[in-house]
């Protein structure tokens, strides 16, 4: 018994194989048409001789040597004709020339070569390039109007086809032969056959327009195959005072754009040049080959192989592929191999690997060989050399820093004679200031721990960090009580004079904030003044001792913290009391003993 559901899905499968199949039929008819490129036929090569005979029977002759079949209105020939010709391994389209001479245009369809007549002048010219010496075509030679810069690339057959005008210079240019110039007159022929010189291999100049890794798939999205065919064989500068584009590829100076150096240009999408002098404006990119000079502003980038010389705008990026004189300002981020330059400013980052720049500004990141100004970044910055200032949200890294660096949270430098400030500061040599929680520096530094004992605290650790002319200090100290420890944490700063070889004085000044038991915000505040005398034991180890003049100021309505005030202070120590309207002040004169351990020699 047949079911009827599995009865109808057999009939649609069916129908979708037959589909399928007419489909890829189909598909192998146009890869056969397709192949059938339309100078198949003209392109055959053919040998005959003809001694007075006539053009229809010429032409029997050509369709059987070449193994095709013409068609054409007998009216537009003279078939009576009589032709004497001798080829050997001349093309179709070559022999068709002689034997019918100019006027004439030829289309194929299938194995028909179909003739035609020009009725309008013909404004095309066309012919073949070929080796002077051995006369094999030239493939991928570049035939363009020096007036009017419309150009094209012989084929794989070395025929060209070209509009010029009816007076116009015509250059011929491959890297590998001399270079030829022609002028074409309105008597001249509109089949033309160029023969060149092979060049030696040492008069080449091997040309290349790589950019930058990531611009050069940016740029190959704009830039064709046969404008860098132009861009290697021709060696002519081409300058125009003006020219307008869409694209690359459509403008005034056609496919020839790469080889020209403009004045002024205005590109509505995109340009290609070889370079600028002045002004260069595009709605979304500028390509450029060599230079850029003057002002160049693009919506989305700008990509110069060489050197920039004035200001650079791009809404999101600007690359310099060598050196940059003037101003980058970008959307996103600027590049530039090379700086000699007042600045680069940039919402995101901004990179220059060598010379120097005046200022560089980025929300992000900078990267620079050397800064003679300012270089300030949101997040990070580093530079081989900062005469200046070096300024970040985050991080300063920089090989040798004559200025100042400032960061939130960490500076670095090889070499500084200046000005470190951040949360951590470290210098393998310091000729100048640290100011930070953490100040590391090898050379030049002041790095210490030391362990003390005064009369408020039996136990306290100190890590000194700086230079000698002005360190910082972190302190943490303990009494051991019964009913509470004493805890004490803060701050100071410090300066060092020396005496002599064995000893010198310390200034300092510390606040403290001090607690009884656990933890509490209670206004009980401990101000510090010492002065001490420091002797060196050794290279590392040195005892400090000296006077303190101290200050202890609470909040005069928390009854916990004047309660605080006896259990504070020890019964030997003698102080002066002071009401105000909000606080109470203790003051008091007291001492420090302490042995201190250096951390670099």
């Amino acid at each position: 018994m047949a079911f009827p559901n599995r009865q109808r899905a057999g009939q649609t499968n069916k129908q979708m194989k037959r589909f399928f199949y007419t489909l890829f039929v189909i598909f192998l008819q146009k890869i056969n048409l397709f192949a059938q490129s339309p100078y198949s036929i003209l392109e055959r090569a053919v040998s005959v001789r003809f001694t007075n005979t006539p053009t229809k029977e010429a032409l029997v002759v050509v369709s059987r040597t070449g193994r095709f079949e013409f068609s054409y209105n007998a009216r537009i020939l003279d078939l009576d004709k009589r032709i004497t010709l001798f080829t050997n391994g001349l093309t179709v389209r070559e022999t068709l020339f002689q034997i019918l001479g100019e006027g004439y245009n030829f289309q194929q369809q299938g194995e028909y070569l179909i003739i035609k007549k020009n009725n309008k002048p013909q404004k095309l010219l066309t012919g073949y390039i070929s080796d002077a010496k051995t006369g094999k075509k030239v493939k991928n030679a570049t035939v363009y109007d020096a007036q009017t810069l419309r150009s094209t690339v012989t084929d794989s057959n070395g025929f060209y086809s070209l509009k010029v005008n009816p007076r116009a210079t015509v250059v011929v240019a491959q890297l590998a032969y001399e270079r030829k110039i022609v002028q074409i007159t309105e008597g001249s022929p509109r089949f033309v056959k160029f023969d060149l010189e092979f060049k030696p291999e040492a008069n080449r100049v091997e040309k290349s327009n790589n950019f930058a890794k990531m611009p050069t798939k940016l740029a190959n999205m704009f830039i064709s195959s046969l404008q860098e065919l132009n861009n290697v064989n021709v060696e002519d500068s081409i300058h125009r005072r003006f020219q307008l584009s869409l694209l690359p590829f459509i403008g005034t100076n056609h496919r020839m754009s790469g080889r020209v150096v403009n004045d002024f240009s205005i590109n509505i999408l995109a340009g290609y040049s070889r370079g600028n002098r002045f002004v260069e404006l595009a709605g979304i990119a500028n390509l450029t080959r060599e230079y850029a000079n003057g002002l160049q502003a693009a919506g989305v980038f700008n990509i110069v192989k060489g050197n920039v010389k004035g200001v650079q705008l791009g809404g999101v990026f600007n690359h310099v592929g060598d050196t940059l004189r003037g101003i980058q300002y970008a959307g996103t981020w600027n590049f530039a191999h090379t700086t000699r330059a007042i600045s680069q400013i940039s919402g995101f980052a901004n990179l220059a690997w060598h010379g120097t720049l005046l200022t560089q500004f980025a929300g992000s990141v900078n990267v620079a060989d050397s800064i003679n100004g300012i270089q300030a970044a949101g997040t990070f910055n580093q530079a081989k050399n900062v005469n200046g200032l070096q300024a970040s949200g985050f991080v300063n890294n920089a090989k040798k820093v004559n200025g100042v660096q400032i960061a939130s949270i960490f500076n670095r430098a090889r070499s500084i004679k200046g000005t470190q400030i951040g949360l951590i500061n470290y210098a393998d040599s310091l000729n100048g200031f640290q100011l930070g929680l953490i100040n590391i520096a090898r050379v030049g530094g002041f790095n210490a721990l030391e362990l003390s004992t005064n009369e408020l605290n039996t136990y306290n650790i100190a890590y000194k960090s700086g230079s000698r002319k002005f360190y910082t200090t972190l302190v943490v100290g303990m009494t051991p009580q019964s009913d509470g420890n004493i805890w004490t944490h803060g701050l100071g700063i410090g300066t060092m004079l020396k005496l002599n070889k064995w000893s010198d004085v310390n200034i300092e000044a510390q606040h403290r904030h001090v607690n009884v038991g656990s933890y509490n915000d209670y206004l009980q505040e401990w101000f510090q003044l010492g002065l001490y005398w420091n002797i060196h034991l050794s290279n590392r180890f040195e005892l400090n001792l000296g006077p303190t003049f101290n200050g202890l100021v609470t909040d005069k309505f928390e009854s916990p913290a004047i309660g605080n005030r006896d259990k504070i202070f020890p019964s030997s120590v003698k102080r002066n009391v002071y009401v105000g309207t909000n606080e109470v002040w203790d003051t008091w004169t007291g001492g420090n003993l302490g042995l201190r351990v250096r951390l670099f020699k």
